[in-house]
């Protein structure tokens, strides 16, 4: 086993969605890499974002 870097993850990525289902792929990466299938780290908070144009502006 070996460890992936950051530079290396999206190439590492594309192999893994041509090898694994779909259905099975958000499973796979968290388990494997802590990763959701966008890159993302498992832990990473992601920004909430507005719902049907309920920007908040100031």
């Amino acid at each position: 086993m070996g460890v992936i870097d950051d530079d290396d993850f999206p190439r590492v990525l594309a192999d893994v969605r041509t090898t694994v289902p779909g259905e099975d792929l958000s499973a796979v990466l968290k388990a494997a890499f802590g990763r959701h299938p966008d890159g993302t780290t498992a832990d990473h908070l992601q920004t909430p974002q507005p719902v049907d144009d309920q920007a908040v502006t100031f």
